[in-house]
């Protein structure tokens, strides 16, 4: 599947580098991070790269990484899953 462009955006911390593409519209989970200093994630099923910059951000995760995420102390499922816009 051909990767979208790289993106930065500012003023919309934790959104994931890659612009989302057609394909991407995948049903995703949200997952809130407990930790209290930055952390950087790759999923490791979609390779995209899931940045939490704080205790009590919450980040859409692809579903496919999300039972691999989940596995970390610091991040918990908050809510049903939600579709990618």
């Amino acid at each position: 599947m051909p990767a979208g462009p790289t993106v930065r955006r500012k003023g919309r911390p934790g959104l994931a580098e890659r612009e989302p593409t057609a394909g991407d519209r995948r049903p995703t989970v949200l997952v809130e991070y407990t930790g209290r200093t930055s952390l950087v994630l790759r999923g490791p099923v979609t390779g995209r790269t899931y940045r939490f910059r704080g205790e009590g951000m919450v980040l859409a995760v692809d579903r496919r990484d999300a039972a691999h995420l989940e596995r970390v102390p610091a991040l918990r499922p908050i809510g049903p899953p939600a579709a990618v816009p």
